[in-house]
This record gives structure tokens, sequence and C-alpha cells, in this order.
């Protein structure tokens, strides 16, 4: 049986910044998350747990979908929307700047 890599495997915010710390500490420099992964939480577990490493590695992140009420709603494509999430995501992840910033495949 095969590992389905859409499907989201739960884990605490603690949890989540222990294993981003790890994966720095295990030579990982490539970081991407998202604010529809668990609506702005990851960013957030993310941009904390790499804050002593940011100038180390490499933060991505993606936009083209509209949250509402924590939950993914709708296509949100055109260039304002991604300026506002590149700007959002900038506060979430605590970083001066994005590296890449991906639009999410529908």
């Amino acid at each position: 049986m095969g590992l389905d890599f859409n499907q989201a495997i739960p884990v605490t915010k603690n949890e989540g910044f222990t294993l981003v710390r790890q994966a720095v500490a295990r030579g990982v420099t490539l970081f991407e998350t998202s604010e529809v992964d668990t609506p702005f939480t990851s960013e957030e577990i993310v941009g904390s747990a790499l804050r002593p490493a940011h100038n180390q590695v490499v933060t991505a992140t993606k936009s083209g979908f509209n949250i509402i009420d924590g939950r993914q709603s709708g296509l949100n494509r055109g260039p304002a929307p991604i300026g506002n999430v590149a700007e959002t995501s900038l506060k979430r992840v605590s970083i001066e700047s994005i590296k890449a910033l991906y639009q999410h495949k529908v």
C-alpha cells in the first residue's frame, strides 16, 4: 500500500516545530508551506521554527485560493490577491523575503 502525500497527518504545533528544527539539523534547506495548509498555522510553525536558521534555508509558499472561515473556498489568482498572500505570508513566516512563490495547482 502506497502513501497518499495529499493526506494531512495531524500534528501539534510543538510536534511541527520540533520536526522542522530536526529537518534543519539534518541538512534540509528548502521549506515549502502555504496559507491553506492548516489555514495559516503551517506558516506560523515553519516561520517560528526557522527563525534562528532563516539565512541558511530557502522558504517558499503558495497562493491561489480564497480562505473563508478557515477553509479553502474557490480560486483567487489575480495580481492583487497574489500580492496580498505574499505580504501576509511574510508576516506569518517572519521573514523579509520569500525565495519562491508558487501558485496552487487545481
